[in-house]
């Protein structure tokens, strides 16, 4: 198979976000690994790095596995672009001195149109690229700290190549200095070795991000994100807001754009991202949703179970501003 049919395959992987980057100079291997994993994440439009909630956002920024308060699994599936499919399958536990958590993330498709150096037609070919996360977190008294180790592995037709990468994250809970609770968060993802395909090295989007979240009204959390990918010199800021107008039910939303003018949008300035949660005992169920422009969409459905017995809960309840001095049981607690 010739390079041209590796960067056909490659293609639809590289406009992901955030941020999306057409006509880019710049790039990066494994560009799978800039997307949302959850619904929840992708709603709020790059925020989930101190806005998220639950096992969902640790990819976004590893801190957040230290606010969950009993064993947690969730599962997210979705179209993508070109026929590819995400997919996705995480699981956190609470344990007394450190959290830890596992994730899989799999984009694939099977339905690419292999053809010879003279352009005649060799068959079907699929391509695909996966992540295996190792996370762990801990909380110390206003401070969470996290890390993930990565092996990432890609493969198209015969080809493949692989690589290793860490996260590192923290959330600083900021509610007692301040007349409206906020809490900062800041993550660096994706800093590890280069993947290589056939004679061709390239890098991670190592990518730096910074956040503040703020809670309004009680039921009303706000945030502002900014990301700076350094491999591709790409720079996004983006708002985001999570609402729960009634118990067991939120609205979330955000709203991104790139400060450079680059021909990605001039038909699509502003990407706005939206989605919605529903809570029944154990059960969550999500659904998140952001049109990019003539691309189509990227969707995202999320499944979640919390299980086991409580543990001692973060000092802070992720679900609102009031810190918690008992420990949650199973009526009380939110996907947090």
């Amino acid at each position: 198979m010739g390079r041209g049919l590796i960067l056909t395959a490659i293609l639809p992987l590289s406009f992901v976000g955030p941020p999306l980057l057409y006509g880019a100079v710049k790039t990066s291997a494994a560009s799978f690994l800039k997307l949302p994993v959850s619904a929840d994440a992708i709603a709020l439009g790059g925020n989930a790095v101190v806005l998220g909630k639950g096992i969902g956002s640790v990819t976004a920024n590893p801190a957040m596995l230290s606010f969950i308060n009993r064993q947690e699994f969730q599962t997210s599936y979705g179209p993508h672009l070109e026929n590819y499919r995400f997919f996705n399958a995480s699981y956190g536990r609470r344990d007394p001195f450190i959290n830890t958590g596992l994730s899989f993330t799999r984009v694939a498709a099977d339905d690419f149109e292999g053809r010879d150096a003279q352009g005649a037609p060799t068959g079907s070919f699929g391509a695909g690229d996966t992540a295996f996360n190792l996370s762990a977190a801990r909380i110390f008294n206003d401070l969470s700290l996290g890390m993930t180790f990565k092996y990432i592995s890609s493969t198209i037709e015969n080809e493949s190549a692989s690589a290793l990468a860490v996260d590192a994250g923290l959330v600083f809970l900021g509610d007692k200095y301040a007349a409206w609770p906020c809490d900062l968060g800041f993550s660096i993802r994706n800093l590890g070795t280069s993947m290589k395909y056939i004679n061709k090295r390239e890098p991670l989007p190592l990518t730096a991000s910074a956040a503040l979240a703020v809670t309004i009204l009680g039921s009303v959390k706000a945030g502002i994100n900014i990301s700076d990918n350094l491999t591709e010199n790409a720079f996004e800021f983006g708002l985001g807001m999570n609402f729960s107008p009634v118990n067991n039910f939120s609205l979330s939303g955000g709203l991104s754009r790139d400060p450079a003018k680059t021909a990605a949008y001039d038909s699509m300035p502003l990407r706005l991202n939206a989605g919605l949660e529903f809570q029944v005992s154990d059960f969550m169920l999500g659904y998140g949703f952001v049109p990019v422009g003539e691309l189509g969409s990227f969707q995202r459905m999320s499944i979640g179970l919390r299980f086991g017995e409580t543990g001692k809960p973060a000092k802070k309840d992720r679900g609102g501003t009031k810190r918690r001095s008992k420990p949650l049981n199973k009526k009380n607690w939110e996907f947090r």
